[in-house]
């Protein structure tokens, strides 16, 4: 699990420094998942197996990690606001160089203030719902294709294509989520990015609440509202990371690698939280395990408009001596 926290932190870097192809950045990871769960349903019913599908996405991979190479340069001097396609609103936040607020120590070695970091309730509301939107994420990317196959009943072809569709609505309503945060100049864009993460949290967990209810029973009804909870649970990343850039700033390395170690946490707890409320895999208890998912989103959402502020840290504005 932990390559996948060291993958998280790695592109969130490249996205804000380096990568050439910054406003298409979610676009890029939302591509994996949506080619390779069809291509893997198919693989699996045809005689080439599984040994097909891991040739295919192996060369896949080296071809992609050449392209990167050669794409990517490691230029800290970047302004993001002269990328086509980069939105006018963020790079006040984004274009800063690192090396303009950080305190020199007595060595003359630039320091971090991880004191300030840690104890700043805002960024603690972060962790908190990145938690909550990382665990439910994780019931469909873990168990999602079970749920779609064993309690709705589609093949594994149709459960490969299903599995997929998600990440084909986040890719069209990306587009969205950048025009949403574009809008309304009189409000400022911390306020809109709180608002539209915590909107999106929230109708993740009504989408939850319905899968639980006693009444949902239909398969095509219940993947639909599957597919719509995992929407915005992946269109709140979008507003977590961009809070957390513009509250640590240059030192948002720090944080991101805090949210980055939530992942493999998150892949020990789920499937004992899996084993406990839902250990035979049928159809009333996935509706206990979805009302537990929407119940602490809930939470987590309420303790995050509380207790975050979505504005740069004072930590951040300490000038060399």
């Amino acid at each position: 699990m932990g390559k996948f926290g060291k993958k998280f932190v790695g592109v969130r870097l490249c996205q804000y420094r380096s990568c050439k192809f910054l406003p298409n950045g979610h676009l890029s990871i939302l591509l994996g998942p949506f080619l390779t769960m069809p291509t893997s349903g198919f693989f699996c019913e045809s005689p080439l197996d599984w040994h097909g599908a891991n040739y295919t996405f192996g060369t896949v991979t080296v071809l992609s990690f050449l392209l990167f190479m050669l794409a990517c340069s490691d230029d800290e001097d970047i302004d993001i606001t002269q990328i086509p396609g980069s939105s006018g609103a963020e790079p006040d936040f984004l274009s800063r160089k690192a090396s303009r607020a950080r305190l020199p120590s007595a060595s003359g070695k630039p320091t971090i203030p991880f004191r300030e970091i840690f104890l700043t309730p805002s960024l603690w509301g972060i962790m908190l719902i990145a938690f909550a939107d990382t665990l439910s994420y994780h019931i469909f990317l873990f168990y999602g294709p079970i749920f779609i196959n064993k309690t709705l009943g589609f093949s594994i072809v149709e459960t490969g294509i299903l599995s997929a569709t998600p990440y084909l609505f986040i890719i069209m309503l990306n587009t969205g989520a950048r025009a949403f945060m574009d809008v309304c100049p009189s409000i400022s864009a911390g306020h809109k990015i709180k608002h539209f993460t915590s909107l999106s949290e929230m109708l993740a967990a009504i989408c939850f609440f319905s899968l639980a209810s006693p009444y949902q029973t239909d398969p095509v009804a219940s993947h639909f509202l599957l597919m719509l909870a995992v929407t915005f649970i992946t269109m709140a990343l979008i507003g977590i990371t961009s809070t957390s850039s513009i509250i640590a700033q240059q030192y948002n390395h720090i944080v991101t690698t805090a949210l980055a170690a939530q992942d493999p946490f998150t892949g020990i707890l789920l499937p004992l939280l899996v084993g406990v409320v839902a250990p035979h895999y049928s159809p009333n208890e996935w509706k206990n395990l979805f009302f537990v998912i929407g119940a602490f989103l809930t939470a987590a959402n309420i303790v995050f408009m509380v207790i975050t502020s979505v504005k740069t840290a004072k930590w951040t504005e300490m000038q060399r001596q």
